[in-house]
Order: structure tokens, then C-alpha cells, then sequence
């Protein structure tokens, strides 16, 4: 098995290889970046199979999100080296977080180790969310205030050490309600249920806990944000996650 930094070249230079291994490393999004960069430039494969049909291939020989060892590699070395892409295109985004006046929101225990980001507005199978790959454990979240408002919602293992993060941009989530947060195994909410969890988060509060995870206000409101992981030791599995909504002045 490769280590991360492998994995991590890897995917700088080939959508193949970003499509083998996307899931292995905790980017499920990424896959649809993968779709979007093959729309816009209709990339073949020498034998005429599309990245495209690569990536249903990929997965197609992926169960939940958990691919083997055995599976990513025999991918890898089938298709190594066929299509070179400019690395300027897919530069890693790499920020340290400073944690010295969050404010705990509570904790919580993740069991299944896969987490969704997203607005709890959003059903399964709204395109504008993502989901993380994390280590099963108690975690704690927190949430920093820029301008008077929420400018990170950053999930942590409880009683972490450390009065700052280094994380790494994985991808972008869209916020219609004005909420986003991590949640495990959150329910597609009907009408009646999602009015009535407005009226629970709505009440003067920024941010806050629900039955499958926790939440809060997303910074100045709707949009698309920035979401960061950090890899937990000799793992691809993401052990601390965060949600930008306010970016430092200057950046």
C-alpha cells in the first residue's frame, strides 16, 4: 500500500490515478472534480476507454467507500503514466488553523468512520456535499468567530493537544440554508421534519448539536465553502475535518 505522500503525487499527476485512489484517501469529491475536468476536455484513453468509464470501473471494484490495497495498485499500474496533467492545475491547498479561541460545541462518538459535510438541508443525493472517511472515535467540535460570525466549524478527537491544526483543502460543499456542519448517518429530512428542526436551530443560536452530529451557521450565509482534513498517523483516514466559511484578511 502506498503511503500518503505517493498517493498524494499520484494524484497530482493523473485523473486516472485520482480515480483509483479518491476514495482511498478520504476525497471522495474529488471524483466529481474528475467528471467536471473530463467534460470540459474530453480526454481519451490510446484504447478509446474514457476516464469517465474508468472511474464507473473504479468504482464498480470499491464497496463503501473502502477499497483494498490490492485493488487501488493493480489500477494504478494498469493504467500508470498514460495521460500527464499540468500539476499547476491540481495544487494542494495546505493552511494551519488557529485553535487558541474556539468554543466547543459538544462531542460526540462516530462509529461508522464515514461522515457527511454538508448543509443538513441536503438529501443523499445532492451533488454540493461530500463525505470524509475518518478514524471511528469520540470527537469533539469547535467553532471560531471572525467578524462576529462563525468562520470555522473544525471537528476534533477528544482531548487533542495543540493550539493549532495543519489541514488540507479536499474540497467544496454548497450551504442553501444558511447551516453546515458533520453529521453521521443524517436522515433525508421531510418537509414537516425539516421545519421543525428549523425552529430548534433557528432560536439565537450559532451553532449546536443534533441526534447525527452538529452544526452551525455558515459564516455570512449561503454559498460554497472550503472543507480541510488532517490525516490521522500511518493512516489515509482523516482525524480532524473543518469548514471554512471566513477566511483570514489577506488570503
Amino acid at each position: 500500500m502506498k503511503d500518503y505522500e505517493e498517493v498524494k503525487a499520484l494524484v497530482e499527476k493523473d485523473f486516472d490515478f485520482a480515480c483509483a485512489i479518491a476514495k482511498e484517501v478520504a476525497i471522495v469529491d474529488m471524483m466529481r472534480e474528475v467528471y467536471e475536468r473530463i467534460e470540459d476536455n474530453g480526454y481519451n484513453l490510446p484504447n478509446d476507454k474514457t476516464l469517465r468509464e474508468i472511474a464507473i470501473e473504479t468504482i464498480n471494484q470499491m464497496e463503501s467507500y473502502e477499497a483494498t490495497a490490492e485493488a487501488i495498485d493493480s489500477i494504478i499500474k494498469k493504467y500508470d503514466g498514460i495521460i500527464p496533467v499540468d500539476e499547476s492545475e491540481n495544487t494542494l491547498v495546505i493552511k494551519t488553523f488557529d485553535l487558541g479561541n474556539a468554543i466547543k460545541v459538544g462531542e460526540k462518538v462516530f462509529k461508522t468512520g464515514l461522515l457527511d459535510v454538508t448543509d443538513p438541508c441536503y438529501d443523499r443525493d445532492t451533488f454540493c456535499r461530500t463525505q470524509v472517511a475518518v478514524v471511528p472515535q469520540t470527537y469533539e467540535a469547535f467553532v471560531t468567530y471572525r467578524d462576529e460570525r462563525i468562520a470555522t466549524l473544525i471537528l476534533l478527537p477528544k482531548n487533542r493537544c495543540g493550539s493549532s491544526l495543519v489541514a488540507t483543502e479536499i474540497a467544496t460543499i454548497g450551504v442553501d440554508a444558511g447551516l453546515a456542519g458533520f453529521f453521521e448517518d443524517k436522515p433525508d429530512y421531510s418537509d414537516e421534519e425539516w421545519f421543525d428542526l428549523c425552529k430548534e436551530v433557528f432560536r439565537d443560536e450559532d451553532y449546536g448539536m443534533l441526534d447525527c452530529g452538529f452544526w452551525s451557521q455558515s459564516g455570512y450565509g449561503d454559498g460554497e465553502y472550503p472543507v480541510y482534513i488532517a490525516q490521522a498517523a500511518n493512516t489515509t483516514l482523516a482525524q480532524a475535518v473543518v469548514i471554512e466559511f471566513i477566511p483570514e484578511e489577506g488570503e
